[in-house]
């Protein structure tokens, strides 16, 4: 049975599949970013969305093998890991 934190990860990895499906499929209309014009806020809703794609899937790797981590040391840093990558994510998401 799924943890719900798994269920969380989940549900974030399928809007982060939405949001960069969205975009590459209705974004853009001959050549010209639909948000604005800018080609820019396309770019930024495409890197968003697989960052977060492939930082979830991290996530859930670290999340799924947590357990089986022997050392205190070694679940220190996958927590802390954790913690970095969701509040960059959070709280300053401009930057890359």
């Amino acid at each position: 049975m799924l943890k719900p934190r798994r269920w969380m990860l989940l549900v974030f990895q399928l809007f982060s599949v939405i949001v960069f499906g969205c975009i590459s499929n209705q974004g853009w209309d001959k050549d010209r970013c639909r948000y604005n014009g800018d080609g820019n806020a396309c770019g930024f809703g495409t890197v968003v969305g697989v960052m977060a794609f492939f930082g979830l899937i991290i996530l859930l790797v670290i999340d799924a093998l947590f357990e089986n981590i022997s050392g205190v040391q070694h679940r220190k840093y996958a927590v802390i890991g954790d913690i970095g990558f969701s509040g960059r994510r959070s709280f300053s998401p401009l930057r890359y």
